[in-house]
């Protein structure tokens, strides 16, 4: 979920090609190679649009600087921002030392502005709420229904992340919890949202917002997302929402475990494999556009 130009297994198509001649003679036998997909599952899923390295999106001045040698990004910035699967990945270290694909990642623009944290996110409870810092006033994470009680037919979980700037009140929608309604092939998958931390991860002298959001049966493997938040030129704040893992530890279809790595020049670094009959081994790297 890179933006929303397209979905990614389309992705792998595109960048196939070039991946497959970077990589030849590197590879496993067990594994081919390709560029970053998605998966398969959640129908939001943002994309990526693989470019020819000369095509790549101009990282901002603090990068263009570190690269002329004149200056680094900045050292209050919180780097690298990694997010990985919680078990050992051989093949996550075997895509990451082949070339990566070009890359460009799209963030989607949040709602808004609502004058009113109620109007923006209404009958949303907070679950978790961070320490805010410019350009964000205040961040939290919300939750319809009755935490109180189990999930079931009748409460069903919506997490959002609600923000609030200059401009007014935001909000992004991260995961839903599901209820299978009778359904004997499906079964119930619960949610929640950890690791909410407001710093400046890009090196641009502002705060980003970045948490994990998850959801999967219980006791189950869980489909896990990493969220990145930030406010562009634009004034508007708009999200990057990057599953990272799928499917647990087992390579089966639909199965996926990525390392993504976001460093204070804004370029993101996915490496990881995608499971099936055959493991594919994708790498892919570049900056992320911002609303």
């Amino acid at each position: 979920m890179l933006g929303r130009v397209a979905r990614l297994p389309a992705l792998l198509l595109l960048v196939a090609a070039a991946a497959a001649a970077a990589a030849a003679g590197c590879g496993s036998p067990r594994a081919g190679r390709s560029g970053v997909g998605d998966g398969g599952g959640r129908g939001d899923a943002r994309a990526a649009v693989a470019v020819a390295p000369e095509e790549a999106v101009e990282p901002g001045a603090a990068v263009a600087a570190a690269r002329s040698g004149a200056a680094t990004p900045p050292a209050r910035c919180v780097a690298p921002l990694v997010a990985a699967a919680p078990y050992p990945e051989a093949f996550v270290d075997e895509a990451a030392a082949g070339a990566a694909a070009a890359l460009r990642f799209a963030a989607a623009a949040m709602r808004g502005p609502a004058p009113t944290r109620a109007a923006a996110a209404p009958d949303c409870h907070d679950v978790d709420v961070a320490a805010a810092a410019p350009p964000f006033r205040e961040v939290a994470v919300c939750a319809t229904g009755d935490r109180r009680r189990p999930l079931g037919p009748d409460n069903i979980a919506a997490y959002r992340l609600v923000v609030a700037t200059a401009a007014g009140w935001w909000t992004t929608d991260l995961v839903r919890e599901h209820w299978p309604h009778g359904d004997p092939g499906d079964e119930p998958r619960v949610a929640r949202v950890r690791d909410l931390v407001v710093a400046d991860r890009l090196g641009d002298a502002g705060a980003e917002v970045s948490l994990v959001a998850e959801v999967g049966p219980p006791g189950g493997a869980r489909r896990m997302h990493l969220v990145l938040c930030s406010v562009g030129a634009s004034g508007r704040p708009g999200c990057l929402d990057q599953r990272f893992a799928a499917g647990g530890p087992f390579h089966g279809p639909g199965a996926l475990s990525y390392r993504l790595t976001v460093g204070c020049d804004g370029v993101l670094d996915v490496a990881g494999w995608e499971g099936g009959a055959q493991v594919r081994l994708v790498h892919g790297r570049g900056p992320i556009d911002w609303p």
